[in-house]
This record gives C-alpha cells, structure tokens and sequence, in this order.
C-alpha cells in the first residue's frame, strides 16, 4: 500500500524538510520516509521508532508489527494478515506468535502501548485517539 493512501492523521510529505529532524514540521507533517501518529514517530530509513521524542529498543520484528499497525491505523488488522504480511513464513492461524510480539511491543511502548487494542476474534487495531492521550513518560 503506498504511503499516500493512509488517512491523515498517519501521513506524509515530501516537501518537508530533510535535514534530518525526527520531529518534522510544526503540524505534524513529517518526510517520505517517515510516519507519524500522535507522539509516535517511525524513521523508516533508519528503522528507528520514537514515542514522545524517546527512541524505543524495538527488534526488527516489533518494528514491523508496529509499522503495519500504523499504516493500516483506520482498520483492524488480523492476526493472519500480520502473520502473512509481517511475520512472513508462519501461516498458522492458531499460533501465538503474534500475540506474543504483541505483547512486547506494548510492553516497549509504555504508557502508549494502550493504543494497541485487541480486538477479540478479529485482531489488532492502532487506536489514535487513545495514543493522542499517552502521557509523557515520567509524568
């Protein structure tokens, strides 16, 4: 799925400014290589993530997971889906590998982690509005 086509909270800009700035501009617009909702922020070319400006140890599965979940942020997203698409070479419904990584990505998220909602026997979906009101960490 093209970048383009995420709704507008999850957006990108090509003309913003490049140099280098994991915040992007003032109302939120970020670069083509990044992606933002709420406070969090996905540098794709470094495969770094942010959340309230702090860099989040995720390994290169979680940051999969969470990218796919930020894309996709208007939708619930299947276990399968994410299995098929993310976690490529498992195709076992039953399996608990997703909730698995699930549960360490919320874990590394914090308080933003919330965000992450289950949805019994449908998936994963990225609620925006509750990781809008994640509290700054320390706070």
């Amino acid at each position: 799925m093209p970048l383009e086509t995420v709704t507008p909270s999850v957006r990108t800009d090509r003309n913003a400014s490049s140099n280098g700035d994991l915040h992007g501009d003032t109302d939120g617009h970020v670069s083509d290589t990044e992606l933002r909702a709420g406070p969090l922020l996905l540098d794709l070319a470094r495969r770094q993530a942010f959340v309230h400006g702090q860099p989040l140890p995720l390994t290169r599965l979680e940051f999969a997971l969470l990218r796919h979940l930020v894309t996709n942020a208007h939708r619930v997203v299947s276990a399968d889906e994410l299995l098929t698409s993310v976690i490529q070479g498992v195709r076992r419904p039953e399996s608990s590998l997703v909730r698995v990584h699930m549960c360490h990505l919320r874990r590394k998220l914090g308080d933003a982690g919330a965000a992450i909602t289950t949805i019994r026997g449908l998936g994963f979906c990225l609620d925006e509005a509750r990781l809008a009101e994640s509290p700054l960490p320390g706070v």
